[in-house]
């Protein structure tokens, strides 16, 4: 469901993980815009007209339509490339990062409001203003938006519970190989609910750091 909203996430965000973002999802994504926009403008061509008829002039329908197709499509492919020349520099001067990372907002502050909620609003509004104009378009990047809500949700949720898991078990396997004697067994510890956020590699490190002290914890008192 990701490849749904990814033409709206290139735009918004930078610093993508190169398999999140990748020559063959955005060639893949290109066929999938063009047979969305296929595939909802039928239902428009059965009333006549692609476009908002008070505002385009009938003889002018074709022409806007496919101005706002290929715009977005262009749109799509700049900020698509731009990430992945990004990516290739990143690689290049070895510097690690998550490679289903999701990426960071270019304009906006790194925040979970931001990605939660701001983000897929503004891509709403915008799909909304050009519905105004562009019916099928804006009707694709409505529908976008939506899928970017709910998949930012989904991959952080699989992120993290893939995170958790792995800790569990560096955990588990430290109280069972001969550091139980000066261990209590593992500590459940329990995840707040909140709204999802996209850790940064210094957070991820301080939550690593953090989890080590518990290792290494000596023992509380009257226990071996």
């Amino acid at each position: 469901m990701a490849a749904f909203c990814f033409p709206l996430d290139v735009l918004w965000k930078h610093q993508m993980g190169e398999r999140y973002c990748s020559w063959g999802k955005l060639i893949l994504v290109t066929f999938g815009m063009h047979f969305g926009f296929t595939y909802i403008s039928i239902f428009y061509m059965a009333q006549s007209h692609l476009t908002n008829s008070r505002i385009i002039p009938a003889k002018w329908d074709d022409t806007v339509y496919g101005l706002a197709y290929y715009g977005v499509t262009l749109v799509t492919w700049i900020f698509a490339v731009s990430n992945l020349l990004e990516i290739r520099r990143r690689k290049r001067a070895g510097i690690l990062l998550h490679s289903f990372y999701i990426g960071t907002p270019r304009f906006l502050p790194d925040k979970p409001f931001v990605q939660s909620f701001v983000i897929p609003a503004g891509s709403f509004l915008a799909g909304l203003a050009l519905y105004q104009i562009v019916r099928p378009v804006g009707l694709c990047i409505c529908i976008a938006a939506v899928f970017q809500r709910w998949t930012y949700c989904r991959l952080y949720k699989e992120e993290r519970t893939r995170q958790m898991d792995q800790q569990d078990r560096e955990l588990m396997n430290g109280w069972k190989s001969g550091e139980a004697g000066r261990q209590t067994p593992p500590i459940i510890v329990e995840v707040a609910k909140r709204t999802p956020s996209v850790h940064s590699g210094a957070k991820e490190s301080a939550f690593k750091e953090r989890w080590q002290g518990v290792l290494n914890r000596p023992p509380p008192p009257g226990q071996s």
